[in-house]
């Protein structure tokens, strides 16, 4: 048998955050929400409720400023997260509120994906005008002279702009030196399982549990519950066809709120392990022969974020009651909801971040033209570009951020309320085991949480639909 390694779970999981107290400025907002998501984990969900209430208006202002602080498949989690909370607490309008917040911003996500498409169309068509041979390097184009305007609008004297100007006619054959480093150093992310992408930001996890909650909770307040439901049960079809829990619910699902085949119901959803990060890879590029600058040039480089898989993870759990014994089956895996949004961003990312090399690269030659007619003695010239080009390279960096407390799966099974309503959770390979007794209630749900075979024994919770 496998040795446990017993620390307090709550205790393990902040040491994880490797934060204690919350930072100010652009880490705030990943600050919550990791410490959100952590005491929820730990079943204190008063106190993960209190994070939310910052991390969410925060998340909400990012979104609509556009910035990379909010990414797509994090503000579904969020709103899915917050309906958790509340049904632990027992706050069926509150739940109800996220639930809808989650559905509205699902489409927002969709409508967002489709301007985006249009302006890459646009920015395409415009790279192709400046010389550009493929859509990619079109993009490319298209971001470099955004950049370049920009900075020439925020210059704050004829010395910034003269940086500017000293490589912008040039700027494309900078282009192409840092557009073929990337291309022959970035690292592809490999899934561990091949389950495809998820079409329309679906989140398998976010449409059952609206399923179950739209089945249990629907009022004739809420006329549109019956096939919003539906909606969600026949995506869940279509992305985890071979659950038989969700082939259950399709097989005996009716347009009738209250739905009788669901009651004396427990749902057993098993989240594991923790889903990628992103990490900065960063390059020092050799300085291209016909680049007419290259003799002022002491810098050239880039950054651009890549995604690692987190690997260590229970991948199995057993649930017995009843007489029966049952395996928790496959519902969301969170490596492809993470890599489709990770992808979908690429080629702005790819974009931004050449154009961010291009740009440090203008302010290094004008550094040099500077230090060249100011210096006198070649000793002097030679620290100064160093110095500058130490500067410039501390300048070079990719965006990071990464919510990996998300799990990296999702699985679920189902079973009769047992008429003793005691349930036995286990881990396949022996390493934990644990008894639990059901509270009153006639659909229940059971929800274990475990971050790391290497970690404590998984955080047991539970809460009734109805």
């Amino acid at each position: 048998m496998k040795k446990l390694i017993v620390l307090p779970p709550l205790g393990l999981l902040l040491l994880a955050a490797g934060c204690s107290t919350a930072p100010t400025g652009d880490n705030a907002l990943l600050w919550r929400m990791r410490h959100a998501t952590i005491l929820a984990a730990s079943g204190d969900h008063k106190a993960s409720d209190k994070h939310w209430e910052v991390a969410q208006p925060a998340f909400e202002q990012a979104w609509e400023n556009k910035r990379f602080l909010a990414r797509s498949h994090e503000g579904v989690m969020l709103y899915s997260y917050r309906m958790l909370g509340a049904l632990h607490l027992g706050d069926v309008p509150e739940a109800r509120r996220y639930l809808v917040c989650a559905m509205e911003f699902r489409d927002q996500v969709i409508a967002e994906n489709t301007a985006r498409v249009e302006k890459h169309k646009e920015a395409i068509e415009r790279g192709r005008k400046l010389g550009a041979t493929s859509d990619d390097e079109a993009l490319v184009y298209a971001a470099v002279e955004d950049r370049q305007e920009e900075d020439m609008k925020q210059a704050k004297d004829e010395t910034q702009r003269q940086e500017v100007e000293a490589v912008r006619g040039d700027s494309f054959t900078l282009m192409g030196s840092v557009a073929d480093t990337i291309g022959k150093n970035r690292r592809q992310v490999e899934l561990e399982e091949d389950v495809g992408g998820y079409a329309n930001y679906a989140n398998p996890l976010t449409s059952f549990l609206t399923y179950l909650f739209l089945k249990t909770q629907g009022t004739g307040k809420h006329l549109t519950d019956p096939n919003d439901a539906k909606r969600e049960l026949d995506e869940l079809s279509v992305y985890v066809p071979n659950n038989s829990v969700v082939r259950w619910a399709r097989e005996n699902n009716t347009l009738v709120r209250d739905d009788p085949f669901l009651g004396n119901s427990v749902f057993v959803f098993f989240e594991t392990g923790m889903s990628p990060r992103q990490v900065e890879r960063k390059i020092d590029i050799p300085f291209p022969n016909n680049f007419k600058y290259t003799k002022y040039l002491s810098y050239l480089g880039v950054a651009w974020p890549e995604l690692v898989m987190n690997t260590n993870s229970v991948y199995q759990l057993r649930v017995s009651g009843g007489g029966r014994e049952v395996l928790a089956e496959p519902l969301a895996n969170f490596d492809s909801i993470t890599k489709q949004s990770f992808d979908d961003e690429w080629s702005g990312v790819l974009a931004r971040q050449i154009a961010q090399s291009i740009a440090v690269a203008a302010i290094n030659v004008g550094l040099n033209i500077a230090i060249e007619k100011t210096l006198k003695e070649e000793w002097q010239k030679v620290l100064a570009k160093v110095a500058s080009a130490a500067l410039c390279s501390a300048m070079i960096g990719a965006e990071t951020r990464s919510w990996e407390l998300l799990p990296k799966r999702v699985l679920v099974t189902r079973l009769d309320i047992p008429g003793d309503r005691k349930l036995t959770l286990s881990f396949p390979d022996g390493t934990w085991r644990q008894d639990i007794t059901l509270g009153a209630g006639d659909v229940m749900a059971v929800w274990v949480k475990s971050t790391s075979p290497w970690q404590p024994a998984p955080v047991v919770t539970q809460f009734k639909f109805k």
